[in-house]
């Protein structure tokens, strides 16, 4: 399965340190996230990914080996977004 945001016109991120809010304009909902968690998000706003292909991207961007440990860190993440609806697993 894939995982992909809500559609962009009702995902909106403001950030700064460390935090990101996210207003989802399809429920209405105000989200505090962490900087990781904004990062997936970005990421699946491009278009939708496997986790596997999300942890090399995010392994990248974070400069660091994907490994065991960040995989279970970023289903983690993907796991909050899902419950707070800001994401959606998709059919390949």
């Amino acid at each position: 399965m894939k995982w992909n945001a809500i559609p962009a016109p009702d995902l909106y991120l403001r950030s700064w340190d460390d935090e990101t809010v996210v207003y989802n304009g399809l429920s209405g909902d105000t989200h505090l996230i962490s900087a990781a968690a904004a990062d997936i998000l970005a990421e699946l706003r491009r278009g939708p990914m496997d986790q596997a292909s999300l942890l090399s991207s995010m392994a990248a961007l974070w400069e660091t080996q994907p490994d065991p440990e960040l995989d279970a860190g970023i289903g983690q993440l993907l796991a909050e977004l899902d419950t707070l609806g800001l994401v959606v697993q998709v059919s390949p």
